[in-house]
């Protein structure tokens, strides 16, 4: 399975409950999992929990350098700066 990659790019897997278990699972299979978000809604204890999981890559994704172009097309204030806590 190593050239296995397994890539999560949608929101909602976040709000599944056994996330965290799947990835945990995956990766002790030998899965290379990616996750990809907009990383708005990860905050402390969620990333500490993707990276316990054995998750190897995280893509967050920016729409623009400036953060009134990044919040523009995210529909929200602030959007930027969240994103780059993540």
């Amino acid at each position: 399975m190593e050239d296995f990659i397994s890539s999560l790019q949608e929101v909602r897997h976040y709000y599944v409950p056994t996330l965290p278990l799947i990835l945990a699972h995956s990766t002790r299979l030998g899965i290379h999992v990616e996750l990809l978000s907009n990383g708005l809604i990860i905050d402390e204890q969620l990333a500490e929990t993707i990276i316990s999981s054995g998750v190897e890559q995280i893509t967050v994704s920016f729409d623009g350098i400036r953060p009134a172009t990044h919040d523009y097309f995210r529909g929200g204030v602030g959007f930027f700066d969240r994103t780059k806590s993540a």
